[in-house]
């Protein structure tokens, strides 16, 4: 198996992704993903202009934080927009064909760049966009996929993000339900020349380290980059 190069961009608001990212940097390892990791906005440029990537991830809360909920310290701190530099950076990797893989709160970042959102296939919105509690989620296949072909319905304790903007052009293969709502938990899109993957889940370490959450982070990463069906379907529990 060639080896692949990943960029997980993360770090941000109300979420310990300290924790989480060294899980998924071993989840992907182990099919073939050799990752670089950078922890915020302005860390992850000199990488984005060191080296070309087959895949961008992104598990991040970065945003301006302009909702009234949000105080001037919490601003101080965790409110990020990007510089042109970082933009072309990014724009670069996806001209190159990387793959996106998007979860949980990259709809919430870099909401001062309009083209993320458009990449993405989808954001989060400040009007209408909100999440129950933390708690179990029945989590199940909605559609006929590679990713999602043979997985079984399963419990993992995650937050349900309810009511996303979502483009047309997405295809949701995977859901969601609390008991109350059913939502979209994953999207995909081939309308770019890297295939995009948005996975709603991933909160903390909990999620990312349920076996079948990471079977589906596999396949994901490596649909994304453009691996065989045959490749794909290869990865299981």
């Amino acid at each position: 198996m060639k080896t692949k190069n990943n960029l997980i961009l993360s770090g941000g608001w109300a979420h310990n992704f300290a924790t989480s990212v060294p899980n998924l940097v071993e989840t992907l390892n182990a099919v073939g993903f050799a990752s670089d990791v950078a922890f915020d906005v302005s860390e992850s440029i000199e990488l984005l202009e060191s080296k070309n990537y087959d895949l961008i991830t992104v598990l991040a809360c970065w945003f301006q934080m302009k909702d009234a909920r949000y105080s001037q310290q919490n601003r101080e701190i965790w409110s990020r927009t990007t510089t042109q530099q970082w933009r072309e950076a990014m724009l670069k990797q996806k001209d190159n064909g990387a793959g996106l893989m998007a979860m949980h709160t990259a709809t919430i970042c870099f909401d001062d760049w309009s083209e993320w959102s458009k990449w993405i296939g989808g954001s989060w919105d400040w009007q209408k966009s909100s999440h129950p509690p933390l708690g179990d989620l029945n989590v199940a296949p909605c559609a006929d996929h590679v990713i999602v072909a043979g997985v079984e319905p399963f419990v993992v304790r995650d937050e349900l993000y309810s009511n996303l903007s979502r483009d047309d052009s997405s295809q949701v293969i995977l859901q969601s339900t609390d008991g109350n709502s059913t939502q979209p938990t994953l999207w995909i899109n081939e309308n770019n020349l890297g295939r995009v993957v948005y996975n709603a889940l991933g909160h903390d370490l909990v999620s990312v380290s349920h076996l079948t959450h990471q079977q589906l982070i596999k396949r994901s990463a490596m649909w994304a980059c453009r691996a065989t069906d045959f490749e794909v379907e290869a990865v299981t529990l």
